[in-house]
């Protein structure tokens, strides 16, 4: 007995079918833009010159658009939200206990409530939306473009620092100002690297140019650079030459800092990486054992020599003052946004240069629980784990956090903080 065809049936099928192909082509689509703008915006938010620029449209709107990136995230959230799945209740818990923490020091901010909300509540009311709803797989799409634009940043500043600072075979098209605690002035290649006048070494009678991409100081460059390079070692699949470009481009921004960084997150990551056999894992051993030792006697004198700088002193007065002020106002801290009480203790007036005794000083306990817990949390998961990269990460990204001000700067910290509350779930990568 034979069978019949339902062609017409089959045809209806077919069109179902691809109208769904197509929906989700689109939505996909969609997704992509929004997730490449959003981590565009993230990463200009750390210091980027495009958005500082004296007498544009950008600077005067600056919050407006910090608003709008906020909002793009929060409808980026929203197709995860609305599917049914299981959410981990310690991450409700932990919720629960960092919204308190963040409105104690509300108490002590009431006069610069405009700053804390889109420097401090809002980064960490979206950091805890995407950690109790975004997979692990979404959040690594958005790294994963987070090192491809950092990867491109760091080819384009690479070529004109070459060739135009430190070369000059290229040219300055001008000089741009912008508004960085102060009106500030700076070389512009193009629009596509900037030169602060601020950030040439004098050593003697040399000029070495520090390597600020498009960013107003290296310290800001370095830090994006540092995690960038993080994340890609800790993908599965990894282009040689893309890590080499990135160390290189941190060298070149002359940061002690970040230099220490990469000595941490190597060191730390290869000597904890367990070997195949006796042999190997033996003379593993003895080499790591040097470059620990020749990594300690490095990262001292590179200690001692920035506090004998300029930049090391500066830092210095921060931290002294930093620890005053948490002591003075323990536990709520003096006020998010309240520089005043910290302009007052300081000997070198020239902005804050550090970054979580800041926020410390300014949040008190609460400050303290929002972002060490997350990061201990990941910690202790890593090593139960053997993620030594994820580890090293951890160690490396607390000692940067501490010495580079980002914080308030940069809602990409408190996405990275706070997205470590979920522990290795959310960081540890598949094949990429």
């Amino acid at each position: 007995m034979g069978y019949s065809i339902n062609y017409n049936l089959l045809y209806e099928e077919f069109l179902k079918m691809k109208i769904q192909l197509s929906r989700n082509f689109f939505y996909n689509c969609i997704m992509g833009i929004v997730e490449w703008i959003i981590v565009i915006f993230l990463i200009l938010f750390t210091g980027g010159i495009w958005l500082l620029k004296e007498n544009s449209f950008i600077l005067y709107n600056n919050s407006w658009i910090r608003i709008a990136v906020y909002m793009a995230i929060g409808i980026w959230t929203i197709p995860f939200m609305m599917k049914k799945r299981q959410v981990n209740r310690k991450y409700i818990i932990w919720i629960a206990v960092s919204l308190v923490c963040a409105a104690i020091p509300l108490l002590e901010s009431v006069n610069t409530i405009n700053f804390a909300i889109l420097r401090f509540y809002c980064p960490i009311g979206l950091g805890l939306l995407i950690g109790l709803y975004v997979p692990r797989e979404n959040f690594w799409k958005l790294l994963n473009k987070f090192i491809t634009i950092m990867f491109l940043i760091a080819c384009i500043s690479l070529f004109f620092w070459i060739f135009g600072a430190i070369l000059q075979v290229i040219p300055s098209s001008g000089d741009i100002y912008f508004e960085w605690n102060d009106i500030r002035k700076a070389k512009s290649y193009f629009g596509l690297y900037y030169v602060p006048l601020w950030q040439i070494i004098v050593i003697g009678n040399s000029q070495i140019v520090r390597n600020c991409g498009i960013f107003t100081e290296a310290p800001m460059y370095g830090f994006l650079l540092c995690v960038a390079y993080s994340f890609y070692r800790m993908r599965e699949k990894q282009k040689r030459w893309v890590g080499i470009i990135i160390v290189v481009t941190i060298l070149s921004t002359i940061g002690t800092t970040a230099i220490i960084y990469l000595l941490l997150f190597e060191v730390i990551s290869f000597g904890l990486k367990k070997s195949g056999n006796n042999i190997m894992g033996l003379l593993k051993f003895f080499l790591f054992f040097i470059i620990a030792i020749i990594s300690t006697i490095v990262i001292y004198n590179l200690v001692i020599s920035k506090f004998l700088t300029g930049s090391g002193s500066v830092r210095q007065d921060h931290f002294r003052v930093a620890l005053e002020l948490f002591k003075a106002t323990f536990p709520f801290g003096c006020g998010i946004g309240n520089f005043l009480s910290f302009e007052r203790l300081e000997i070198y007036k020239q902005g804050l240069s550090i970054g979580l005794p800041t926020v410390y000083a300014m949040t008190g306990v609460g400050g303290m629980v929002i972002t060490l817990f997350p990061l201990g949390y990941l910690s202790v998961t890593s090593m139960l784990k053997k993620e030594w990269k994820l580890f090293a990460f951890v160690v490396a990204f607390l000692w940067i956090s501490i010495c580079t001000s980002v914080q308030f700067n940069s809602p990409f910290s408190w996405l990275i903080i706070l997205y470590a509350a979920k522990g290795t779930e959310g960081f540890v990568a598949d094949s990429q």
